[in-house]
């Protein structure tokens, strides 16, 4: 279910059906998807969540996904 949203990216809650486990999804905008720019921003900031693993009050990336059609991070 939709969470939050801001102007280039969506945020979505998702329970696991296995463990129900609780995470947040955040996506980008399907009319940014062939925007080189807001996809370059989207990966950077998952690269910064992977550099910045284990910092106090850092959220853990768990997984994340980048393709042509594609561009989320749990």
């Amino acid at each position: 279910s939709l969470v939050g949203d801001g102007y280039f990216s969506l945020v979505k809650k998702y329970e696991s059906i296995h463990s129900g486990e609780l995470f947040a999804i955040k996506e980008l905008r399907k009319d940014f998807s062939n925007n080189t720019e807001y996809i370059h921003r989207f990966c950077r900031e998952i690269e910064l969540l992977k550099t910045l693993s284990g910092c106090e009050n850092i959220i853990d990336l768990v997984d994340y996904q980048t393709d042509e059609s594609t561009h989320l991070y749990i």
